[in-house]
């Protein structure tokens, strides 16, 4: 049976080119490279967490499996706790859901330096700012594209939201069968990755790609085990 999976895309690159190591999982599955709002081919505009869920939500069609990154994971949660039934399994690489794990030392301090940024953002050159926006997000040294390109990205990087500012609860949040993928370089993230851990999640560590291990020669491998796992485990609870 083919599985539909929607991957969803976090701060910088979008669409298909976030996941360059993935297609390969459309040979057996139904697999939707979506857009956050103001990405694609959309102009830059500001974060929207719950009209980035309703774009999940309607990618799911009768339901399937979200695989996120970063931002797109808050988007993912929110899907999730939203539509219990639709979302059947997570895969969450690096999530930046850190309203879930507000008070421990990394996090309060990486949010200290993300909101410095931030509030530095008129004063700051294009270059600038993207150097200091990726360094506090824990993404440091991604080449900044030339000409249009670049000043693009870095637009739509002035419009990212403080993740922390996004209406994830446990209160209204029951993960589904969940995967959090980290690449074993930050406490940030590994602090992140403790804490759904601790709601039920399991847990990988895939090293030597920073804050894209989706990148990992290994992850699409991954995938493809837990998507077998998960459509195998449903199948047979559903009869």
């Amino acid at each position: 049976m083919t599985a539909r999976v929607v991957f969803v895309h976090g701060a910088g690159r979008s669409g298909m080119e976030a996941w360059p190591n993935q297609a390969p999982l459309g040979a057996n599955n139904d697999v939707r490279f979506i857009d956050r709002i103001g990405y694609g081919d959309e102009d830059p505009a500001p974060t929207d967490f719950d009209g980035d869920a309703d774009r999940i939500v309607r990618s799911l069609g009768g339901g399937g499996h979200v695989v996120a990154h970063s931002y797109g994971a808050v988007a993912a949660l929110l899907a999730a706790a939203r539509e219990v039934a639709l979302v059947r399994s997570l895969v969450l690489f690096e999530p930046a859901c850190l309203s879930l794990v507000r008070g421990s030392p990394a996090v309060e301090a990486h949010i200290t330096a993300l909101a410095t940024v931030l509030a530095r953002a008129r004063d700051l050159d294009d270059l600038q700012f993207e150097v200091e926006f990726l360094a506090a997000l824990g993404a440091p040294g991604h080449a900044t594209p030339p000409g249009d390109a670049g000043r693009l990205r870095t637009s739509r990087l002035r419009f990212q939201a403080a993740p922390w500012d996004a209406p994830l609860s446990w209160a209204k949040l029951r993960l589904p069968p969940t995967l959090v993928i980290t690449g074993g370089w930050s406490p940030l993230y590994d602090e992140v990755a403790r804490e759904l851990v601790a709601h039920g999640a399991r847990s990988l560590v895939l090293a030597g790609h920073g804050h894209r291990p989706q990148d990992h020669p290994d992850a699409t491998g991954v995938l493809s085990s837990w998507l077998d796992e998960v459509t195998g485990s449903q199948h047979r609870v559903g009869g």
